[in-house]
């Protein structure tokens, strides 16, 4: 046998053990997930009590019990069957009568309902890293609740392959087909209406775009359809004005002027096509477009690169926030995040005269929001202080270490899915009270960004 044949025979070995392997392991995944949570039948969101209720809608609690009774709501009781226990769908219910019944002033309308008005830009913030572990999912699902919570209108879009968010909210990703991920309304052949593609979650006030595998294929066809789109571009010039010109010659049968407009067809479908992918950063903004008088708030989980589908969610979004652990591997990494970062928005700025003016990216905000602090870890603190003083835009309440925000995760829940009876309560209060106040700062982002503040 000679060496060639013993390679063959090795490679072929090993191709057959990891083909095996991996398909052992798949039918283990879906078996596994096909027991696994479904978003409805199985994840609730809790209910809250009548404090809580107010605390979220801005008014007092026998308000909240007075509206309740008045439209009649079908209210359940806490385990003791002491106090109303109130839904999202109740709280929902009662943000809209209170803010009726103030539609004469504006201002107290909003605080019950904050919907941006018809001026208000659709607020797209996008959490964006370079580096795994930067809590980059973490971060965006507690906001996309915690405004929910508020009363906002919010849209989740999982851009990250793993699928790690759409999971929190219900979805395996490995039973996600390829029409349910926002692939489908994304990529350059035969795609989707993002309305098709949009689901609801068991979280009122949020509906979600699966991420998954199947974002892997739109990092793929991009270059594809690029590539193409330069290859064809020197003989659709000189195809195109030579049918032009024969459909317009006397005398054509009905076959030939049939068979040249479906030739002129095919070239602007190249055209097309190539046009959307040279424009690949634009593409989601503009999938977005069709539904943005449905939403206040889209909340974009991005995969921990600066690949097409990071870059297209930077393109679409007017505020990012890079999330970034105090320590020295993190800090290098979010250079190199910047520097990749740079590169990318100076080549647009470069070819303005051929994208247009959006390559500009301005009126555009970013801030760094501090994940997986230690208050106690002076070598963090060192790490926070560096930031804050070289940095503009470091937000002031950092996200810390929360063993109640770590404890609820292992469920595949968050904070605000718990009640503080499953914790010990002085860890979870300071876990909620944390993540509300840098929460309460990113919202206070897209406040700004309306004029409201």
């Amino acid at each position: 046998m000679s060496v060639l044949e013993q390679d063959t025979m090795e490679q072929d070995t090993l191709l057959t053990q990891v083909v095996s392997d991996r398909d052992s392991l798949a039918e283990v995944i879906e078996a596994t997930a096909l027991r696994a949570t479904d978003p409805f039948s199985h994840k609730v969101t809790r209910t809250y009590l009548p404090r809580e209720a107010a605390e979220l809608i801005g008014c007092s609690p026998s308000y909240v019990n007075t509206l309740a009774k008045e439209l009649d709501l079908d209210v359940s009781r806490d385990s003791s069957n002491r106090y109303r226990s109130y839904s999202l769908s109740n709280l929902r219910a009662i943000r809209e009568e209170a803010a009726r019944r103030v539609a004469d002033t504006p201002e107290k309308r909003q605080r019950y309902l904050p919907h941006r008005s018809a001026d208000e830009d659709l607020a797209i913030m996008a959490f964006v890293n370079f580096k795994g572990g930067s809590a980059k999912t973490t971060t965006s699902v507690h906001f996309a609740q915690y405004a929910a919570l508020r009363g906002y209108r919010v849209l989740f879009l999982d851009l990250d392959p793993q699928g790690s968010a759409s999971t929190i909210f219900g979805y395996q990703p490995v039973l996600i087909e390829e029409n349910q991920s926002i692939n489908a309304a994304l990529r350059y052949e035969n795609p989707l209406s993002i309305r098709e593609v949009i689901q609801k979650t068991y979280f009122e006030g949020i509906d979600i775009c699966l991420g998954g595998q199947w974002m892997t294929e739109w990092e793929q066809d991009t270059p594809r359809v690029m590539t193409n789109a330069h290859h064809y571009s020197a003989a659709m010039q000189e195809r195109v004005p030579e049918l032009q010109a024969e459909l317009n010659t006397p005398g054509l049968t009905e076959d030939r002027i049939d068979e040249i407009e479906q030739e002129l067809a095919q070239w602007q479908h190249v055209e097309d096509t190539g046009y959307a992918a040279l424009h690949y950063y634009q593409r989601l903004r503009h999938v977005l477009d069709e539904v943005k008088d449905d939403y206040d708030i889209v909340v974009c989980d991005t995969q921990p690169a600066l690949h097409f589908a990071s870059q297209a969610t930077i393109g679409a979004s007017n505020h990012l926030l890079l999330t970034i652990q105090p320590e020295w591997l993190d800090i290098k990494s979010m250079h190199q995040y910047l520097t990749a970062l740079g590169v990318h928005l100076e080549t647009l700025e470069n070819s303005v005269h051929f994208v247009g003016e959006s390559a500009k990216y301005t009126g555009r905000t970013m801030h760094y929001l501090i994940t997986r602090y230690e208050s106690n870890d002076a070598a963090m603190n060192s790490i926070v202080e560096m930031m804050r003083d070289r940095l503009d835009n470091v937000l002031d309440h950092p996200m810390p270490k929360s063993a109640a925000v770590s404890q609820a995760g292992l469920s595949n829940s968050t904070i605000y899915e718990s009640q503080g009876k499953d914790f010990n309560r002085g860890t979870f209060n300071r876990g909620l009270d944390a993540m509300n106040a840098a929460n309460r700062e990113i919202e206070e982002i897209v406040l700004k960004g309306w004029g409201r503040i």
